[in-house]
């Protein structure tokens, strides 16, 4: 039932449908291990569920590391349309971008509309037979990552309940974004634990320290060269290797 009680209708039932399978998607991607990957997949959903999505695009912001490119995008018209908003002004697109979110992203967030309302990218958008757009962030804890940019035919695209199923994707592609730069990051921390005990062996065998005393020798040696530990460890790891191993 409704919240006035109502059963609920057709139209509804079809967005529950929708939103469950959307759920679905996302739950089987769970193996994808690259953010280009997790991408490509909602790229792929967003075409495939909003049947008023011709084309589509993600574009990260830049401080989110990762992707072989900022922007993937479902085909070469999304290429194109994305290529045209570069500042502030050229498109939805990159306006996102530059927003932050308070709270959760819903409906309000949405910019959604004729392409003519962006002249430069209307010029693009005629050329290819794109008439509408609709620009959804994926925000996290008060941080865009990125924005799903959708593209139709058609001038009176977006309706409601595309426009829902929209924030939906979003959301899980958020959650999928931040997911894979927290593991990022746990691995880049081991590997940085890695190189620098590496690093205190070979000085604690030259210098016949202890690994406090290599471990105080490395901090003394960063910071007199102002370079980051681990990058530093990691020289001298390279350098040990090479006095090992000279090549012949």
């Amino acid at each position: 039932m409704s919240n006035d009680g109502r059963p609920p209708s057709s139209e509804h039932l079809d967005l529950v449908r929708t939103l469950a399978e959307l759920a679905r998607e996302f739950a089987g991607s769970r193996q994808v291990r690259t953010i280009d990957e997790v991408l490509d997949h909602v790229l792929a959903v967003s075409v495939d569920l909003i049947d008023a999505a011709n084309h589509a695009s993600v574009r990260l912001a830049a401080d989110v590391p990762g992707p072989a490119e900022p922007s993937r995008t479902s085909s070469d018209i999304a290429a194109a349309l994305d290529r045209v908003q570069r500042r502030p002004g050229d498109g939805p697109t990159v306006d996102l971008l530059h927003r932050s979110f308070e709270a959760d992203v819903d409906l309000a967030a949405v910019v959604a509309g004729p392409v003519h309302r962006w002249p430069g990218l209307a010029e693009v958008a005629d050329a290819v037979g794109v008439r509408a757009l609709a620009a959804v962030p994926l925000a996290m804890h008060e941080r865009t990552l990125g924005v799903l940019t959708l593209y139709s035919s058609s001038t009176a695209a977006f309706d409601e309940d595309s426009l829902t199923v929209a924030t939906a994707i979003a959301a899980h592609a958020a959650i999928a974004v931040q997911s894979l730069q927290k593991e990022a990051q746990f691995r880049s921390g081991l590997a940085s634990r890695d190189i620098i005990g590496q690093a205190k062996g070979m000085l604690m065998e030259r210098f016949e320290v202890d690994s406090v005393q290599a471990f105080e020798m490395l901090s003394k040696l960063s910071q007199n060269n102002n370079r980051p530990l681990h990058k530093l460890a990691a020289d001298i790891v390279e350098a040990g290797a090479k006095l090992r191993y000279p090549s012949t």
